[in-house]
């Protein structure tokens, strides 16, 4: 196998650490900059400045545009899109192959919802984005946007699941998770939007759980060592 190379993108230049490069005014990191190297090309060497070898290989290939807006958001341009596309059509197939439908739930949750499961929230509570004005008006109660959809969804999973008689159970979402990154965003690795896949199952014995959780995780090598290997 390959030896893992460890990346510490916190050690990025400072123009990477804040989004858009801005060389005017900041003294520039040259480590692995290649001599003569085209501006049109990739300048550094990926095993000596790894973090601006990605940042060049992301705007130069034309995958990503950094948000002007909103600092931890990017673009998706059609190049990146497309190997998105291409993930999520694949997975898809795999997925419904196992009898898994896809339903959509909704992007909000209430404070009231996200405290009673506070356990999903262990690791990211800082990271979580609420809505508190609705126009002029503060709302009577802070909603988050979605960070992770347990909270949203299992309160429908006991409304639904009434008896054995209603499982297996097997949902799939394809939606958007946002997360307020405070450090060192990073297209594709650390973001404040980004694109999600999760799936819900309930069965009615651990085995049966635990089966379906082998064919999955199946699924998921096939997509990355078949599909972006």
């Amino acid at each position: 196998g390959h030896k893992p190379m460890i990346v510490d993108f916190a050690t990025a230049p400072e123009e990477s650490k804040k989004d858009e490069p801005k060389a005017k005014g900041k003294q520039k990191n040259n480590k692995g900059k290649i001599d003569d190297a085209s501006e049109l090309g990739i300048e550094y060497k990926k095993n000596e400045n790894l973090p601006k070898w990605f940042e060049q290989v992301l705007k130069k290939g034309e995958l990503i545009e950094y948000s002007a807006e909103i600092s931890g958001c990017y673009i998706l341009r059609p190049w990146s899109y497309s190997m998105w596309e291409s993930i999520q059509s694949t997975l898809d197939k795999g997925i419904k192959k196992h009898g898994v439908q896809n339903a959509y739930f909704p992007m909000f949750v209430s404070e009231g919802a996200l405290k009673k499961e506070a356990k999903h929230l262990e690791g990211f509570k800082a990271e979580v984005a609420w809505v508190t004005k609705s126009g002029d008006s503060e709302l009577p109660e802070p909603i988050a946007i979605r960070p992770t959809s347990e909270t949203i969804m299992y309160p429908y999973y006991k409304k639904w699941i009434r008896s054995h008689r209603d499982l297996p159970l097997l949902l799939n979402q394809w939606t958007n998770i946002v997360r307020w990154e405070f450090k060192d965003p990073t297209p594709f690795i650390r973001t404040r939007e980004f694109l999600w896949q999760e799936g819900h199952t309930a069965h009615a014995t651990f085995e049966e759980g635990a089966q379906m959780v082998k064919k999955m995780l199946e699924e998921y090598r096939a997509i990355y060592e078949d599909l972006c290997a």
